[in-house]
């Protein structure tokens, strides 16, 4: 069904701002119905298959039709225009909607999303924010913080890069472009940072409550301190701990502060995401690390078990890294 724009953006933004976090959530077994956007907003094959996704997880994918008042709407209700991007043509919206559809909403189950998802997800083509540059923006692949948005994006265009310019003649570009994912390792690694993020919100909202297991007093005892020294008794590894991965990243990195039970088990999720068993076992030595594979295994069979959540299948498609 097609609405038009239901209210004027401005208006949108105060109403929004004096709302609870949880009333931004949709609730309609028609997604589109609560829309500021027409929606589905064409009749090809991948609009269809964005309605679908709409409807199946109560999030609206837009592709076309936003702007920069879209992409820049904050909860303080300011408008201060430091983020852009452009709406996807057909090559590209054709290519997104397959990706969200067959490499990120495959993977997740609708009943675990409750509170999770935004009203909208933007597919933004060459999403990018303002930084202390000469000139050029900084590219943004993946952007969570929105008011009830969130944006991705495939593309960061050469000519719209961050540049410093020291003025002596020498240039700096802190960026490199990028396309669209052309192998399946680069489908894998665009496809992780996205899943990571959203297993890491299924956690925080209590949708999979963390099993006791986890908790002080059996395997793990969080009030002790770990080291990253490989040769050290307490090295965080041994200690049955994974590392942190922040927003952003692929790989898990040594962990700093203290490690928590939330963080410990969610981390267990994302090692899902990226591994198969067998990957694990190699990655992480079970002579070694005993603790990895015994609570990797545990975790795999819990949200399979409880939840009805595979998610390893997102580690068995097949990725090889290509030179």
């Amino acid at each position: 069904m097609k609405l038009k724009y239901l209210f004027s953006l401005v208006f949108l933004a105060t109403l929004l701002a004096c709302e609870d976090e949880k009333n931004l959530t949709p609730r309609s077994s028609d997604a589109s119905s609560l829309s500021r956007f027409e929606f589905p907003q064409g009749n090809n094959s991948w609009d269809r298959d964005l309605e679908e996704i709409a409807n199946t997880f109560k999030t609206i994918p837009v592709y076309t039709a936003f702007d920069s008042l879209d992409l820049n709407q904050r909860w303080s209700g300011t408008y201060t225009i430091s983020r852009l991007g452009e709406t996807l043509d057909d090559e590209y919206a054709a290519f997104y909607a397959d990706f969200f559809k067959n490499h990120i909403f495959a993977f997740l189950e609708p009943n675990l999303l409750t509170r999770v998802l935004p009203n909208y997800i933007y597919l933004v083509d060459d999403l990018r924010q303002k930084g202390s540059w000469t000139y050029g923006y900084t590219p943004l692949a993946c952007l969570w913080d929105g008011l009830d948005y969130w944006a991705f994006s495939f593309r960061a265009k050469e000519e719209n890069l961050a540049v410093i310019d020291y003025g002596n003649g020498f240039v700096y570009k802190p960026y490199k472009p990028y396309d669209l994912p052309k192998g399946s390792w680069e489908y894998k690694v665009r496809r992780t940072v996205i899943l990571q993020n959203v297993v890491t919100k299924i956690v925080e909202k209590g949708n999979v409550a963390i099993p006791v297991e986890f908790e002080s007093g059996g395997d793990f005892d969080y009030s002790k301190s770990f080291s990253s020294s490989m040769t050290a008794d307490n090295y965080f590894k041994k200690l049955g701990y994974l590392g942190q991965m922040t927003p952003t990243s692929y790989n898990f990195s040594n962990p700093s502060g203290k490690m928590t039970v939330q963080t410990n088990f969610t981390n267990y999720l994302k090692l899902g995401l990226r591994y198969t068993r067998d990957s694990v076992l190699i990655v992480y030595p079970p002579e070694q690390y005993p603790l990895i594979i015994k609570y990797y295994d545990f975790t795999m069979k819990y949200l399979k078990d409880k939840y009805g959540w595979d998610l390893v299948k997102a580690a068995e498609l097949i990725a090889v890294k290509e030179n």
